[in-house]
């Protein structure tokens, strides 16, 4: 009985104007959760196990990538629900200036991406014209 009070609470306070811009923004969460949890794992790999594969500039570059795509795909579409630049004063969204300000630094993680992307491709190259393996280590 109290799950099924407190889905009808959630359900009657539901702010979202439509269920794209809640599920949007839960995949934002996700790829934020995903970049910390793995940042972590890929920070202790660096210095604990630095010979391992799992710190190898190949699964740097697989990682970065497939992280790269998730930001982009989840700023990308919170941007296109909000119609790009959105403008508060103007807007009936409930919540506007926290979705506004969760699509900035949503652009500006996807940045940070791209130059953590660009750094691990340089380093990729350099290990490949030294006849390094890709799976050899990082630093």
């Amino acid at each position: 009985m109290f799950a099924d009070n407190r889905y009808q609470y959630s359900r009657s306070h539901d702010t979202y104007p439509s269920n794209s811009y809640r599920d949007r923004l839960k995949f934002l969460v996700f790829v934020s959760w995903w970049t910390v949890f793995f940042s972590a794992a890929y920070i202790a790999a660096f210095f604990t196990a630095f010979l391992s594969f799992v710190a190898s500039i190949a699964s740097h570059l697989a990682w970065i990538a497939l992280t790269w795509v998730f930001w982009l795909a989840a700023v990308a579409s919170l941007t296109a629900a909000l119609g790009g630049g959105q403008r508060c004063g103007q807007s009936s969204l409930t919540y506007c200036s926290q979705i506004v300000a969760a699509e900035a630094f949503g652009w500006i993680e996807w940045i940070l991406i791209s130059l953590m992307f660009i750094a691990i491709l340089f380093i990729g190259v350099g290990a490949v014209r030294r006849g390094d393996r890709l799976s050899g280590e990082l630093a």
